[in-house]
């Protein structure tokens, strides 16, 4: 259903479809490949979920998405992939800050090592 969101109200075709959720030359699945700022998770109703810039943005239809959202502020892929075995819940992973793209900064308590939070 989401494919039929992006081409028949964002206009794209399938090439670009493909592209877009295509991971750049050297990164794989299994890999952290991105960094993402996250707004504030809230609660909505199936009337707000079902309104036609709410589904552009989430790609799928309201009666299909979940009653609890999370806003994606921004989203960019690392410099290089980092290989990290997944893990069940959240856990932290170290990070080498020289991966982290220019203009993102992560607060960490160690000072040569950069620490995230991931949800597996």
């Amino acid at each position: 259903k989401h494919l039929d969101i992006m081409k028949t109200e964002s206009g794209l075709t399938d090439e670009e479809i493909l592209e877009l959720k295509s991971l750049p030359p050297g990164f794989s699945r299994g890999n952290i490949v991105a960094i993402l700022e996250l707004g504030r998770t809230y609660e909505t109703t199936t009337e707000e979920r079902s309104h036609p810039e709410f589904e552009q943005k989430a790609a799928a239809r309201g009666s299909d998405s979940g009653r609890i959202v999370t806003e994606i502020r921004r989203v960019e892929y690392l410099k290089r992939p980092i290989q990290q075995r997944g893990e069940g819940g959240v856990f932290k992973v170290r990070i080498d800050p020289n991966v982290i793209p220019h203009g993102w900064s992560i607060p960490s308590k160690e000072k040569s090592n950069v620490y995230a939070t991931i949800s597996g």
